[in-house]
């Protein structure tokens, strides 16, 4: 049952990614065509930037921005299943619920960013194969690996590609990070709200639960004040500048962004078991 489940909820997902994708293609290929080419004349504007680097410079720059709204969209929609009364009739545990559908989400992200590489691969052999100015920027940025000492010692390869692998582990949690804090909200606001009396109406509901998710985030300020005394994320010390030994505090300082992650995850999986009630119409 929970592959299935799983197999449902990532389909939903899936679908609304290629939909996204193939109006993103179409777009780029519209914004380019009207951006480069000019139909009264019929010809090629003269710009600085051909057409075909024009387009695969729109469809990178579209990517980013799809990534960030596919993420929040990504998560209202795993909250919204979370608390889907027809989904919560599955003979399924919670826990297996509240997991499947996380991992439902987690791959249909993957998915879409996986999409985005091979079509960026894509434009990009177009854009080598017709693009001759583009082809022989290329050609000479690949040369250059060939030059002595292009990647410095082999100490400074390290730290490099050291930085960069924490840096991906360090996205990588925050974006679990945040979605956990977001639906740790969701799920004791709701939780708090069930447990109260009645209210006169749904304005009032509202209120009443930006108020605690306003409290809530006040309190858990406070607590990321105390704990920052004696603990640095990774952003801090990418911000603070890395040297020295401040390398060597990566690696222990997202061990420490997993730890938080793990305890928002379990706190939520207590809350979704114990307190939290599916209920669409409010």
């Amino acid at each position: 049952m929970f592959g299935r489940f799983f197999t449902v909820t990532l389909n939903g997902k899936v679908k609304r990614i290629n939909l996204i994708v193939f109006w993103q293609i179409i777009s780029t290929i519209l914004l380019t065509f009207f951006t480069f080419f000019d139909l009264v004349h019929l010809r090629v504007n003269d710009r600085s930037v051909s057409p075909f680097l024009g387009g695969l410079e729109i469809f990178f720059s579209t990517a980013i921005v799809l990534c960030f709204l596919l993420y929040i969209m990504t998560c209202i929609d795993t909250e919204r299943i979370n608390s889907n009364e027809s989904y919560r009739l599955i003979p399924l545990s919670d826990i297996k619920y509240y997991l499947g559908n996380l991992l439902s989400s987690v791959t249909s992200f993957l998915y879409f960013i996986v999409i985005e590489i091979i079509c960026f691969v894509i434009f990009a052999g177009a854009t080598y194969t017709l693009d001759q100015k583009f082809q022989s920027d290329v050609n000479t940025f690949f040369n250059r690996f060939d030059s002595p000492g292009f990647f410095g010692a082999p100490k400074d390869v390290r730290a490099v590609a050291w930085i960069a692998v924490n840096l991906i582990i360090f996205l990588i949690l925050l974006a679990f990070l945040i979605y956990f804090f977001i639906s740790f909200l969701n799920l004791s606001s709701r939780a708090i709200i069930d447990f109260l009396p009645g209210f006169p109406s749904k304005t009032f509901l509202t209120i009443s639960r930006l108020f605690i998710i306003v409290l809530l985030c006040w309190i858990f300020s406070k607590i990321a004040n105390f704990v920052g005394e004696f603990y640095q994320t990774p952003l801090d010390l990418f911000l603070t500048g890395l040297q020295g030994e401040s390398l060597n505090l990566l690696a222990l300082s997202n061990l420490g962004m997993l730890v938080f992650t793990l305890l928002f995850l379990a706190i939520n999986l207590v809350l979704f078991t114990n307190f939290f009630e599916p209920n669409e119409k409010r």
